[in-house]
């Protein structure tokens, strides 16, 4: 590459279309270990880029030249740009791979050759920004976090917390294992689908207040109702009984309107006192872990299965009507989230790793978080749904997930940086943790 066109590289790509074509670049390796060296490259990539985005304190991705000039510490500047190579080093190593393999399907090595030549080039223009940036350290970062990474792994591994945590799973807190599958719904439970489907449409589309608990109250009985007929889940309503705490908070927001002090439509919201979000948000945040089936209650229906319904009831009652009650549970409600992502990975879980990453950016109060949260709420969904998509179609439709999942992980990660720097690196690890895991649920 001529110093021209390595400067006109600088200049003109950004960060996020090195995102998109390592990950690209990803979705056409194999699977087994060349994809999986790929993913957790994009997923250095997009943790370096988004430190680098916050750092910049810029709302949109930063080009290449923009991420050399950077006025930050020469350290913070190592570190985020160590990650950024990690992404297209691990990529050109899936890629290795995937050739020496001989590649798969009908194309034989064309597509990893594609992968490898793509990722050669986006690495090809990240050693410009690193040298032009005048800190080569980068790359002895990016070695060390690719050594560290590794061997934290396998000392995890090797203390035996994943066993621990696989039998406290399968023992105590999800004994019910759906050991039927997804079984089709009869004519019987037409009923139960029904409500379902009515109760999602009218939270989406009302703008009142006690609507929308109704709706959730509706979602999580007939959930629960389906989970004992079609997949012999738990027969005590817990489910039900945690939604309940709805009506108590909908009951107070009524008896304040009546007072005139507040109103039950959206538009016409008037603000509540601090104390009042305190109190209430405890209750909205319960009933949107039930349904969301976030950790401990992800053994009352399958995981993933009303994890949008959560996400809604959290984002319309807790960050819609409550922000002050959700800045201040916050510190509570982050970790807690933190803790399903990680359970979910080291249980095998994907649909948890995605609801609690999820809720971990919807609790962070941050719009392009909370936008990127329901795309992987509604992945984590469509995950539980897999089952029943034709075989033929059944690969395609894995990878267009995967795809869907690292665009909102890559989305969220500068809102949640922001707000909760420390929970975010750690979920990331959760993350790289659970696409290294072959085993799942």
């Amino acid at each position: 590459m001529t110093d021209l066109a390595a400067a006109s590289v600088v200049d003109s790509v950004s960060l996020s279309h090195g995102f998109l074509l390592l990950g690209a670049a990803a979705l056409l390796l194999p699977r087994g270990k060349p994809a999986t060296f790929a993913l957790e490259g994009l997923l250095a990539y997009a943790l370096g880029a988004a430190s680098l985005q916050v750092g910049a304190r810029a709302m949109d991705s930063l080009t290449f030249a923009a991420a050399a000039g950077l006025d930050a510490p020469r350290s913070f500047l190592a570190v985020s740009l160590g990650l950024l190579l990690l992404g297209p080093l691990l990529g050109v190593v899936g890629g290795g791979l995937a050739w020496r393999g001989g590649g798969t399907g009908r194309f034989g090595r064309l597509p990893c050759a594609i992968a490898l030549g793509v990722s050669t080039a986006v690495l090809g223009a990240l050693l410009v920004v690193v040298f032009a940036s005048g800190t080569p350290e980068a790359v002895a970062a990016a070695v060390l976090l690719a050594v560290g990474a590794y061997a934290g792994y396998r000392m995890g591994r090797a203390s035996g917390v994943g066993i621990l945590v696989r039998y406290v799973d399968l023992h105590l807190l999800a004994r019910w294992r759906w050991r039927d599958g997804l079984r089709a719904p009869g004519r019987s439970d037409a009923v139960w689908l029904v409500i379902l489907g009515v109760a999602i449409v009218a939270m989406v589309v009302t703008e009142h207040v006690g609507l929308i608990i109704i709706g959730a109250l509706a979602a999580a009985g007939a959930a629960h109702a389906l989970a004992v007929r079609l997949w012999d889940g738990p027969r005590f309503p817990v489910l039900p009984l945690l939604v309940a705490g709805l009506i108590p908070f909908g009951i107070e927001l009524y008896q304040l309107a009546a007072a005139g002090e507040w109103s039950m439509a959206y538009p016409a919201l008037a603000p509540l006192t601090a104390q009042i979000e305190i109190r209430l948000l405890l209750l909205v945040a319960l009933a949107a872990w039930g349904l969301a089936a976030l950790w401990p209650f992800h053994g009352l229906v399958p995981n993933g299965v009303l994890a949008p319904i959560g996400g809604l009831v959290l984002f319309l009652l807790g960050a819609g009507f409550l922000p002050a009650g959700l800045f201040y549970w916050q510190p509570l409600l982050s970790p807690l989230a933190l803790v399903s992502v990680w359970w979910g990975a080291l249980t095998g879980r994907r649909t948890l790793v995605l609801s609690g990453w999820a809720f971990q950016a919807l609790v962070s109060d941050f719009p392009m978080a909370s936008e990127a949260a329901f795309g992987l709420l509604g992945v984590s969904a469509a995950l539980v749904l897999l089952p029943a998509v034709p075989e033929r179609w059944t690969a395609g439709v894995v990878r267009m997930l995967v795809g869907l999942s690292a665009v909102g992980i890559a989305w969220s990660l500068p809102g949640m940086l922001q707000t909760q720097l420390v929970y975010s690196v750690i979920a990331v690890a959760a993350v790289a943790v659970a696409i290294w895991r072959k085993r799942d649920s």
